[in-house]
């Protein structure tokens, strides 16, 4: 277990750092990665980036490349027969053996029920090629789900795999023979040989993607196309992701360690040199130790980072104006002092946050607020104490010792029970929680450092210059003074709403459950805004026709945001898809949902 555990971690660690390669070559500025501990995740932030599609495409796939040998398919056709009548027999065994009926009296449907591969791949006729089969490109599950089938698995043998062209000439995709001599799936030569790629251009003009390898690979890669053009100019594959990109034939060996991956014809040359810059990119950034699959994706539109950029500042000038007037209101020139300091750890914690390369977010600018509470905080109970020593009849130098020393423990208890919480958070959370951790994590600190250390350097450089200092008004001088509230005594009060709170809590969770969110069950996340207002229960019916899986009506939740003409859906439509338009049909779907409402609306993600 603890081999398997290491492996893990090696590959994440590993996924991390091609992912920041590959970002790099998107020239996206300042962007953000994190692996996130515990969970198995990488968070990926990527600011101003103008072509998601592009960028999802290129963090998603594996880039793994490989170099195969391959079969004649006259080699094979036989073993690609006895495949299909295997896969027969398993489906419908009553359309064989001693009493079965004869072909010739089926009809179409039974025929291709009978021969269930042939009825969905059409054979390759064309002998001395590795092309076996073809078959349209909506069928190509179809003939991957009979391959799957462990009687079809057992027909083919261990030494031969099926592997689709990676693009579909005209509609049709093509099914090529692969040579497997390991019988584990593992090549004679892969994508870690390659140490440059480049675009270029072959012979006729077309785009290409031009590959050199190191020494080793260059040996192998000799070898390989060497016994190959030996063998009546034997195809040697080359795979990209499981799909086959281009399988030659070798006319020669290719000793220089170089060679190309062409486009096919179906294509634009725009769209020929985008795939073939994308590719250089990711063969020179590296492949992936495991497929990567996005599993929760939210983008901020203009309009959406404007508000919440004025929301947040707005949220946050206002908890410091009240705090700076409040502290200076109740404890006068000691609240002035504390003000200070709260500035003062304001630029300390913002400084930390830069040199660290934190970026901020709403969650970071939430924890800055609390922050300034906590700073606060630790000057209250410090000031409060001083009242004490002062109404105890000390002077003010001795109150002012006092009252710091008796405040420590308080102030040290406090910050330590939320430093592990802000931990505990930091190293199991993600996104939006680790970066509240983050800043609640250093602002701890500053707090700390400006509450005690700042404040008592005013207090005693003033004394010191034989000047004197107010802990309160006259208005507040008293207040709380005799307060006695009995707590103990009340206590069987509080322990009866308190059960009942959670009892009610507990009703409620084991009936009605929680409702997940895309950060719990992966999905995507929509903010919508309407020209006018909009039923909530209305955008969630629309959106489960919209969002339908297999005859399986969607289950979206919706939420209302600042105003009845602005909702919040998030949905884990289409989340276990791979398919490449996958961001496209989920876009069009809700379209199409929020279009049967006939309202105008603006989408930010």
């Amino acid at each position: 277990l603890s081999i398997l555990r290491a492996e893990a971690e090696t590959a994440i660690n590993n996924t991390e750092n091609i992912i920041r390669k590959r970002i790099d070559q998107l020239g996206v500025a300042q962007p953000n990665v994190q692996k996130l501990s515990f969970s198995g995740r990488i968070l990926v932030e990527l600011p101003g980036i103008d072509d998601p599609a592009r960028a999802r495409k290129q963090l998603k796939s594996t880039a793994n490349l490989e170099f195969w040998e391959t079969w004649f398919n006259d080699e094979v056709v036989q073993r690609i027969a006895d495949a299909n009548n295997a896969a027969g027999r398993a489906l419908r065994p009553d359309l064989f053996g001693e009493g079965a009926p004869a072909d010739s009296t089926l009809d179409t449907e039974t025929l291709r029920a009978k021969n269930p591969l042939f009825a969905v791949m059409q054979p390759n006729q064309q002998a001395k090629t590795s092309i076996v089969g073809f078959a349209v490109e909506a069928d190509t599950g179809k003939v991957n789900d009979v391959l799957q089938m462990p009687e079809v698995r057992t027909a083919l043998g261990t030494d031969l795999r099926l592997l689709w062209s990676a693009k579909a000439e005209g509609g049709v995709s093509t099914l090529y023979a692969i040579q497997d001599q390991s019988g584990r799936g593992k090549a004679k030569l892969d994508g870690k040989s390659i140490v440059d790629a480049r675009v270029g251009y072959d012979e006729i003009g077309d785009i290409v993607c031009n590959m050199t390898m190191n020494g080793e690979g260059a040996s192998v890669w000799g070898q390989m196309t060497k016994a190959a053009s030996a063998d009546n100019n034997r195809a040697v594959a080359v795979v990209l992701d499981n799909l086959v990109f281009s399988a030659p034939n070798v006319n020669s060996a290719i000793l220089n360690g170089r060679s190309q991956i062409s486009f096919g014809t179906g294509q634009s040359a725009e769209q020929k040199l985008i795939e073939a810059e994308d590719l250089a990119s990711l063969l020179k950034a590296g492949s992936l130790p495991a497929p990567a699959r996005i599993v929760d994706e939210v983008s901020v539109g203009p309009q959406l980072g404007e508000e919440n950029i004025r929301a947040g500042l707005s949220s946050f000038v206002f908890a410091l104006l009240v705090v700076l007037v409040y502290m200076i209101f109740y404890y006068r020139g000691a609240g002035v002092v504390s003000n200070i300091a709260l500035i003062a750890n304001l630029f300390f914690l913002i400084g930390a946050l830069a040199s660290l390369g934190a970026a901020l977010t709403l969650p970071g600018i939430a924890g800055i607020v609390l922050t300034i509470g906590m700073a606060v905080d630790a000057n209250v109970l410090i000031y409060e104490r001083i009242r004490e020593e002062l109404r105890a009849g000390k002077g003010l130098a001795g109150a002012v010792k006092e009252g710091y020393s008796k405040a420590y423990s308080a102030i040290i208890d406090a910050n330590i029970t939320t430093l592990l919480t802000a931990i505990i958070l930091y190293s199991f959370g993600s996104g939006a929680i680790r970066g509240f951790a983050t800043t609640l994590i250093v602002g701890i600190f500053t707090s700390l450092f400006s509450a005690i250390v700042l404040t008592r350097l005013v207090f005693y450089s003033r004394m010191d210059s034989k000047k004197g200092m107010s802990f309160s008004s006259k208005l507040t001088e008293n207040w709380f003074t005799n307060t006695a509230i009995p707590f103990i005594a009340r206590r069987k009060m509080a322990y009866i709403a308190s059960a009942l709170v959670i009892a009610g809590g507990m009703a409620s969770l084991s009936t009605k459950g929680l409702n997940y969110g895309v950060e719990f069950s992966g999905g995507t996340t929509f903010d919508v805004s309407f020209a006018e207002t909009v039923d909530v229960q209305q955008v969630r019916d629309a959106l489960s026709v919209a969002f339908t899986e297999e005859g399986t009506p969607g289950n979206p939740l919706v939420q209302t945001k600042e105003s009845d003409s602005q909702v919040r859906i998030m949905s884990n439509y289409l989340i276990d898809s791979e398919a490449d338009d996958q961001d496209e049909r989920i876009q069009q779907a809700l379209a199409d949902g929020l279009g049967t409402l006939g309202l105008d609306y603006t989408v930010d993600r």
